[in-house]
């Protein structure tokens, strides 16, 4: 696990092609990270979570570090 603050993506339709049904904000839940605030990009069906700590090396396929 890292410390250092980042942004990570969830592509919710990926996630659920992937068989995660559940909403993106449990999904980071699931994971461990904590977030300071999250939004949702409805044109590419993600949803962004900025200031995000805890985030683990290896993500699933479906969650994308955002640069």
């Amino acid at each position: 696990m890292t410390q250092m603050i980042s942004t990570v993506a969830v592509d919710q339709c990926a996630a659920e092609a992937c068989g995660d049904n559940r909403h993106a904000i449990s999904i980071i839940h699931g994971l461990g990270i904590e977030y300071e605030w999250s939004e949702r990009d409805a044109l590419r069906d993600l949803r962004v979570f900025h200031g995000c700590v805890n985030v683990p090396v290896r993500l699933p396929a479906y969650i994308r570090s955002v640069k």
